[in-house]
């Protein structure tokens, strides 16, 4: 078992993203980090996803925004929370899967019971990030694959995930190299829980939008 584990703790994709230097950029890119209770993801818009996995089109073409998560392949799709699930996907390398589902724009209100922060990034930042969750989705045939079948709520579906889940590679793992992928300063094998990535994203300075200047305002 001890050999099991330390040869996953080398197995860490997907991996995040080393975005260019680059001169300063303005925040103007909103995203947002959705807390679950145990389990973290991001909604980034859609027509940005959409250009860079064509195929999510196809299947959300009325999508306003795309929520994206990534976790073990039986524990994330069972309905029901078991004790047995979690400590197989934690202890012993599983295969994974991507969580998609289709938001509207209003994505505060679409989950008044989850924890939901703002975050804003640099064109830049922006494309680290989505190249990331593009990264995530298992690419072994080159084109994105099938749906594994629907997912947890509303129009949503599972994808066979890139990686394997274990103790040292976890869903808020993920998160926290989505995060780095999109320019913040986050080491990410310490951010195992999700309160600990929004305790994170709380003491981040400049994390709120930048405004934007209208055509009015340059007159």
């Amino acid at each position: 078992m001890m050999l099991v584990l330390v040869s996953a703790a080398c197995s860490t994709r997907p991996h995040a993203i080393v975005t260019p230097s680059v001169p300063a950029q303005p925040a103007t890119k909103k995203i947002f980090v959705i807390n679950h209770g145990w389990h973290t993801g991001f909604v980034v818009s859609a027509s940005d996803m959409h250009a860079r996995l064509p195929a999510l089109q196809q299947r959300f073409p009325a999508a306003t925004q795309l929520e994206f998560g990534w976790g073990d392949h039986r524990f994330y799709q069972s309905e029901n929370f078991s004790s047995g699930l979690a400590l197989r996907a934690i202890l012993w390398p599983t295969a994974t899967v991507m969580h998609v589902v289709a938001l509207p724009a209003d994505v505060q209100r679409h989950f008044p019971a989850s924890a939901v922060r703002e975050v804003c990034l640099s064109p830049v930042h922006l494309q680290g990030l989505l190249q990331f969750l593009a990264s995530s989705f298992d690419h072994a045939h080159g084109a994105l694959p099938q749906p594994l079948g629907k997912g947890l709520y509303g129009d949503s579906a599972f994808y066979p995930g890139a990686g394997g889940y274990h103790l040292f590679n976890t869903c808020n793992v993920w998160t926290a190299r989505g995060l780095k992928s999109a320019g913040f300063d986050i080491t990410p094998s310490l951010h195992v829980t999700a309160d600990s990535i929004l305790r994170f994203l709380d003491g981040q300075d400049g994390r709120r939008c930048a405004p934007t200047t209208s055509a009015r305002d340059t007159r």
